[in-house]
């Protein structure tokens, strides 16, 4: 079950002061927006007499055309599965109120009245703000004439459900959109909904103020869709993911309110959504660089607190030419920089074995020095040649064990030149080779404090690539472009004849970035496994092929189920996203088996 919900938000154009002429235009444009077969329309408030009527809002005749109005739209669209809000102005104890008549299949369900009427009897057929509707599986409120400031007052209402529609109309000023749209996002994240808002009309009265349709959807704290126009109808339609928002809620509510009515979701293609291949990183790309500098400084400033804290002035980290270890070393430096030592304080520890290459071998020497950090070079080939004869290992037999060996000289060589200097074991890998156990239990899954555990691969490689761009040094920029050049590999197999590596990861585990987006998704919202394939194959398109995709997902379910036990027992670091692996974040099972997961992903 893909537990998506289609909703539009159609502002509609109107005519001042004619019900008829308003049901006309709106007619056309539902009859737009029903043909995405959306489970829920939205329409503003008042949209039948909008406020620049002013005083015939008062007018009982003025009510009763509305009333007719409605009437002959719902038979317009009896034919529309949707359950449509559309408002217009009621008569309550003799007082004009803003409501939203609630319709479906040409029939009139009631009537909700705004938050600010107070609970109580009412006449028959109108019903309180409190009251739930529940659309192809989503619980839903509507609060009528509330804009996302006003709906903050009345946050207890949407305690219990998934999306709160705020249908107003109010009047357009320079940055109210903006101002608007920011509200909403902060509604959404702060009650843990989706939130939708339809404001306004094209073509009202400019007098005394000016109008405009604004129509804006956020989900859990961030908005994903948003549009305003003057002369025409602002329309949106959105596939919400109802796993996204209930999983943004903090506590859930101690006895839901039954819904008033429930209807089924319509069936359509949850087509209607954007689908960023990058989730953990903003579309915009100013904004994706703000994040980059900001997941840099962090990490940057928690090695430099651990540091300071434990009254520790030197580091140690291991230096491969490729790209974890390098923005290790670069959070490094910038720690020493915070904590004013000089950067000699970070010894670099470049420790060649059978399969490096020369071109990350120079990379590795070149950096630090570049840096002005202390190096070393140690070569980690007569040491684990003679540990595979003590234990009776061809030399020639490349399996596991002739990796792993690697990796743990390499670790024991950090650790005893830590103590040698006094130096804290700055860890190297990110969050994606911990998901993936693409690491060596006892070997580079060790250090005293890792800084990257909380970044995924494909975003390192942006870190690194901005640190490039912005660097003023020509020679500093040149070796981190090679690097970012350089194919990922953890060069434990022997080269070929040319010197090139022959141990590609992307060709054994499959692309990182589409590692990263599974990993997101399933740790952050716990995507089932066929919801993770539905995503992958809207975010990427025609980059990889359906099977590739599928296949990628069995690897990924695979070994993130069997790198538990890595993970059980990883080193502290700072947890700087809202998605990780951490005890506190995620874990599972470290004896669990994958069969159940990968079973779903097979039905």
């Amino acid at each position: 079950m893909l537990n998506l919900i289609r909703i539009a938000a159609v502002t509609g154009r109107v005519d001042p002061g004619s019900p008829a002429g308003c049901r006309k235009y709106l007619t056309e444009e539902i009859k737009k927006a029903g043909a995405h077969s959306p489970d829920v329309i939205l329409l503003p408030s008042d949209i039948l007499l909008p406020p620049s009527a002013q005083s015939l809002r008062r007018q009982g005749f003025m009510l009763g055309l509305c009333r007719q109005e409605l009437s002959r739209l719902a038979e317009d669209l009896r034919e529309l599965p949707s359950l449509l809000f559309v408002g217009l102005p009621v008569s309550l104890h003799g007082v004009t109120v803003s409501a939203m008549a609630a319709l479906r299949q040409g029939e009139l369900l009631g009537f909700v009245l705004p938050p600010s009427v107070p609970e109580g009897p009412l006449p028959e057929g109108f019903l309180p703000a409190s009251a739930v509707f529940e659309a192809g599986g989503a619980r839903l409120r509507v609060l009528p004439g509330c804009d996302a400031g006003k709906a903050l007052q009345y946050g207890s209402l949407a305690g219990d459900c998934d999306c709160l529609l705020l249908p107003c109309y109010e009047p357009a000023r320079v940055g109210s959109a903006d101002r608007a749209e920011q509200a909403l996002s902060v509604l959404s994240r702060e009650l843990g909904c989706a939130a939708v808002l339809c404001c306004g009309a094209g073509s009202d009265s400019s007098h005394p103020v000016c109008y405009r349709g604004f129509a804006v959807i956020a989900e859990a704290g961030e908005t994903v869709s948003v549009q305003a126009e003057f002369g025409q109808s602002a329309s949106l339609c959105y596939d919400i993911d109802l796993d996204i928002v209930r999983r943004s809620r903090d506590t859930l509510p101690a006895a839901p309110a039954p819904a008033a009515y429930r209807f089924p979701a319509v069936p359509h293609d949850y087509a209607l959504r954007s689908f960023s291949s990058t989730p953990y990183l903003p579309m915009e790309p100013e904004a994706e660089r703000r994040t980059l500098r900001e997941w840099f400084e962090l990490q940057s400033h928690s090695l430099a607190a651990r540091l300071s804290n434990t009254g520790i002035d030197r580091a140690v980290v291991g230096i491969s030419g490729g790209l974890d270890s390098t923005l290790a070393l670069l959070v490094c430096h910038r720690a020493a920089q915070l904590m004013r030592l000089s950067p000699d304080h970070i010894l670099a520890v470049t420790m060649p074995g059978f399969g490096t290459s020369d071109r990350t071998h120079q990379n590795a020497l070149d950096l630090p020095r570049k840096l002005g950090m202390s190096t070393m070079d140690i070569s980690i080939v007569p040491a684990v040649g003679q540990h595979l004869a003590d234990i009776g290992h061809p030399l020639d037999r490349h399996d596991v064990t002739y990796e792993n060996a690697q990796a743990r000289e390499r670790t024991q060589i950090l650790l005893d030149l830590g103590n040698q200097i006094g130096g804290i074991v700055v860890g190297t890998g990110d969050l994606t080779e911990e998901a993936l156990g693409w690491c060596t239990f006892g070997g580079d899954a060790l250090a005293g404090y890792n800084v990257n555990v909380t970044v995924p691969k494909t975003a390192i490689r942006r870190i690194v690539a901005m640190l490039a761009e912005e660097s003023t040094d020509a020679e500093l920029a040149a070796i981190l472009r090679d690097i970012l050049d350089t194919p990922i590999s953890p060069e434990l197999l022997p080269p070929d004849e040319s010197g090139s590596i022959t141990q590609k990861t992307e060709e054994i585990l499959g692309d990182y970035e589409v590692h990263d987006f599974y990993l997101y998704y399933f740790v952050k919202y716990g995507f089932s496994p066929k919801k993770l394939l539905f995503y992958a194959e809207n975010a990427f398109d025609d980059r990889y092929t359906e099977e590739q995709l599928r296949t990628w997902l069995a690897t990924f379910l695979r070994r993130f189920v069997g790198g538990q036990f890595k993970r059980s027992v990883a080193p502290e670091a700072a947890a700087i996203t809202d998605f990780g692996l951490s005890s506190m974040d995620f874990s599972v099972p470290s004896d669990m088996s994958a069969r159940t997961l990968l079973r779903e992903l097979e039905n």
